[in-house]
């Protein structure tokens, strides 16, 4: 946490992420164990994650699969710089992206916009915000933070 606001640094990553290898598999279904299997993460919020960079010094690339109906909690990425985009395929259907400002600890929203297939979404550094996919089909992102996340 970070004057109340969830990160995902590195260093919040023990909590961010579900580890579920040894964990109940038979509440999994078989897509979800499929995704395991290819090196995906499941998160406490449902949705998988991949990092694609190999530990590059300069930056961090993440493929992320939002099943329907999942989404981020409201966080920044610390001192990164992050684009993302959706990466299309078959009857893609469109992502949420919300901003917040906060005051006195408390979030207000700050904005919101619908991330179409091939846009880009660009977060500032400390900027907040979250990603909700609102439908029920999966929608796949590819998200890059320079610098790296620490």
């Amino acid at each position: 946490m970070n004057n109340g606001i969830a990160t995902d640094s590195k260093n919040d990553s023990v909590d961010f992420l579900e580890y579920l290898p040894e964990k109940s598999l038979d509440n999994l279904n078989s897509q979800e164990i499929d995704l395991m299997n290819l090196g995906f993460l499941k998160t406490k919020q449902g949705y998988f994650y991949q990092d694609l960079s190999a530990n590059n010094p300069l930056f961090e690339m993440v493929l992320i699969i939002w099943p329907g109906g999942t989404g981020s909690q409201a966080h920044d990425h610390g001192n990164c710089l992050s684009l993302s985009t959706i990466i299309p395929f078959g009857q893609t259907p469109n992502l949420t992206a919300k901003l917040h400002k906060i005051f006195q600890g408390q979030f207000f929203p700050d904005g919101e916009k619908t991330l179409k297939p091939g846009e880009f979404d660009v977060v500032l550094p400390f900027q907040v915000h979250e990603i909700d996919n609102p439908n029920q089909e999966a929608v796949m992102t590819l998200h890059v933070y320079i610098p790296r996340r620490k």
